[in-house]
């Protein structure tokens, strides 16, 4: 460094390449290509420089070589890149320059000079004391550790697969033990757990052939009460002395038995939900009848609770649907009771309307309508919590007064019934205000209905031709006063038996032509009866109803290998015996002449009232009756009726008219008769 004139860094490549040639400083770095070109393009002759390079950079004409950031080769360690502080002594050791000389500073990224002399260079890094170059001759284990690391690497990679294969070998065989040994423990537990299994299967199997067995002992034991009243109650509606306040009045005693029946089934329909065997029986339904009997039964429950009780069917409504009577009536009925039930003031709404959906209705070959059911109550409501669990079995929300008053059994089994209708029951309730309970049914319109209660109105007075023998088996002599109070007046020949050892004699000795039997009887069952009656040449081809209060699907199954004809459930419904009379013994029913003339008894004894001597009541009474009768509330105009007939003798024939048009649903004859008398 002392022998040169000036140390001078920057500017171009070409401007050092003229400094060195005009003798303003004596060495210059450029890249290798600059000389090369600058000699391509005529502006210098390399000949008068002296170019150092990789291969002449130890050659004598120059005392010093070209170094980079890396440090110099030793026998035993490599260091990498030289750390800035590094280069910076060094530049300053060698060159005997201030650290603040340009020189200095570019050290750090352009490399540094120093002597050719090898030697020379690590005496001037020791005397630096530089490590590793302090410790020059030293080898370190460090240092041996490096220079072979990778021979070190692989014979430890080569150990530890040695030494782990053996331990795996051992482990392997140590694992195979004790793999066998818990193989064994397994099988053990599983011998002892399916054992366990099986003895808690047979349990569970006990278990409810037990709850099965309770609940047809209990279906069968309040079953046969109720066959009692409602047949009774069957028998006086059919009285033609009672009066139309009296026919309601039994009328309302039958509906009230058969909700009670309802009540009775909800328990046995659970068990068919939870073993998925409930399935639904279409028929037509004349909706406006159909309504009204639902109406009617919950209207007496709110009367009694004091609370209103108001139905609001819709205009558009359909003469008839084709639905499942039964579990439609038991789902609005647990919905309306439950209304009722939870409602001390206020009252209760019943709507039916029809959602407009005029594609559904029209396009498919079967029409459609789809109803919405609403029931909304003004009752204790509900919260988010209760909401959640009321469609659950045996839940029940509400107070304790409130929930002791049912099964908790309703509304699970009513939500079930509807998923099978292809719907759901929505529920909004506000605690402290209320429900509102609606349903949205897509049902097929029935064409050409009968009202039931227009039907109902031609009374079964006999039979054409001979009846017939029927023999009665049954081991409760109500059972079969029921069914001989029926059938006589119509002209059958009754015979009675107390059980099946009575039975089978009294068939012998009157040759019947059809059996009734009860299944459930001491001696002898009626299943035994009747497999010795078909096993038997003479009566292998009598016709046998078997009739049981027990509904199971096993029992009626057992009464059909056992050889009956058909199955009547108890309480027995007159109609269905009747229906199927006519079917299994061909009979052709004679019906009381019916005459819708409304009559009255007057002093002078009962004489026929013409319609011409009609006297209507005052305007603002047939302005309410007429309301009534568009909106449908025949329920009102009955309540009217009687209370016309209670206001003036002279009201009677036109207050019995009305009745009895409202009593069997004809609102349009009743929209019609009250037309005349309304301005």
């Amino acid at each position: 460094y002392r022998d040169f004139r000036g140390l001078h860094f920057g500017g171009s490549h070409d401007a050092v390449v003229y400094a060195v040639r005009d003798g303003i400083v004596d060495a210059g770095t450029v890249r290798t290509d600059t000389l090369e070109r600058m000699a391509q393009e005529g502006k210098i002759n390399r000949d008068d420089f002296v170019i150092l390079n990789q291969q002449t950079q130890y050659q004598d004409t120059f005392p010093f070589a070209v170094s980079t950031k890396l440090y110099p080769q030793w026998p035993f360690s490599t260091l990498s890149h030289t750390p800035v502080e590094l280069a910076e002594k060094v530049a300053i050791a060698l060159m005997t320059i201030p650290s603040e000389h340009p020189a200095a500073k570019a050290g750090r990224y352009q490399g540094w000079t120093i002597p050719a002399n090898y030697q020379a260079c690590h005496e001037t890094l020791r005397n630096l004391r530089v490590r590793p170059y302090e410790d020059w001759g030293n080898v370190t284990l460090g240092q041996v550790i490096y220079q072979y690391r990778y021979w070190l690497l692989f014979a430890g990679v080569s150990c530890f697969g040695f030494s782990y294969g053996l331990v795996y070998l051992a482990g392997r065989r140590r694992i195979e033990a004790e793999l066998r040994q818990t193989n064994a423990l397994l099988e053990i537990r599983v011998s002892e757990r399916t054992a366990e299994f099986k003895a808690a299967k047979e349990a569970a199997d006990q278990a409810n052939h037990a709850k099965s067995q309770f609940l047809a002992n209990m279906s069968h034991e309040l079953r046969t009460p109720l066959n009692g009243i409602l047949g009774y109650a069957q028998i006086l509606q059919r009285d033609p002395q009672i009066t139309p306040q009296q026919q309601d009045q039994i009328n309302l005693i039958y509906k009230c038995g058969n909700y009670l029946l309802h009540l009775i089934n909800d328990i046995l329909d659970l068990s068919k939900i939870e073993a998925r065997k409930m399935e639904l029986f279409p028929t037509e339904i004349h909706l406006p009848s159909f309504l009204m009997e639902v109406v009617e039964m919950c209207r007496v429950k709110a009367q009694q609770k004091e609370i209103v009780f108001s139905y609001q069917p819709s205009s558009h409504l359909p003469e008839g649907i084709l639905a499942d009577p039964k579990r439609l009536r038991q789902v609005l009925i647990n919905l309306l009771g439950n209304s009722i039930k939870f409602t001390d003031h206020g009252g209760v709404t019943f709507k039916v309307d029809v959602i407009s959906n005029h594609q559904a209705i029209t396009t498919r070959p079967s029409p459609l309508v789809i109803l919405q059911f609403i029931i909304k109550d003004t009752g204790i409501g509900m919260t988010p919590e209760q909401l959640k669990k009321i469609f659950f079995p045996f839940e029940q929300v509400g107070d304790v007064e409130h929930r002791e008053q049912g099964t908790g059994l309703g509304l699970a089994i009513s939500q079930k019934i509807i998923n099978l209708m292809g719907s759901a029951i929505n529920v909004e309730s506000t605690y402290g205000q209320g429900s509102i309970f609606s349903i949205d049914l897509e049902l097929p319109i029935a064409t050409a209905v009968i009202d039931s209660n227009q039907a109902s109105t031609k009374t079964i007075i006999g039979c054409q031709g001979k009846a017939g023998k029927i023999l009665v088996v049954d081991d409760k002599w109500e059972n079969r006063s029921l069914i001989v109070n029926v059938l006589k007046p119509l002209g059958f020949e009754l015979f009675e038996a107390s059980n099946g050892v009575e039975g089978l004699e009294k068939a012998t000795e009157f040759n019947p032509d059809l059996i009734i039997t009860d299944l459930v009887m001491p001696v002898m069952d009626g299943l035994e009866m009747m497999r010795r009656l078909r096993s038997s040449d003479n009566f292998k081809d009598l016709l046998i109803i078997a009739s049981s209060a027990s509904v199971y699907e096993l029992d009626k199954q057992q009464s059909w290998n056992a050889g009956c004809d058909d199955f009547i459930p108890k309480p027995v419904d007159v109609a269905e015996l009747l229906e199927k009379l006519k079917q299994h013994l061909q009979l052709e029913w004679v019906y009381e002449d019916f005459i819708p003339k409304p009559e009255i008894k007057t002093d002078a004894g009962s004489q026929e009232i013409q319609l011409d001597a009609i006297v209507p009541p005052p305007s603002d009474i047939l302005i309410l009756l007429y309301d009534f009768a568009k909106r449908g509330s025949v329920f009102d105009i009955r309540q009217e009726a009687e209370k016309l007939e209670q206001l003036d003798a002279k009201f009677v024939p036109f207050a019995k008219i009305i009745y009895k048009l409202a009593k069997e649903f004809k609102v349009k004859e009743l929209r019609k008769f009250l037309e005349q008398y309304v301005d």
